[in-house]
């Protein structure tokens, strides 16, 4: 399973990176909102 993970990051690359950033900015979000 773990391969098929890699193997979908390492084509849609440009479209992890663009969740990777929505989710920090998430994260970063909460933590200022406590």
């Amino acid at each position: 399973m773990e391969r098929l993970v890699t193997e979908s990051v390492r084509e849609d690359g440009d479209i992890w990176k663009e969740l990777k950033n929505d989710l920090k900015r998430l994260m970063k979000r909460d933590e200022t909102s406590e």
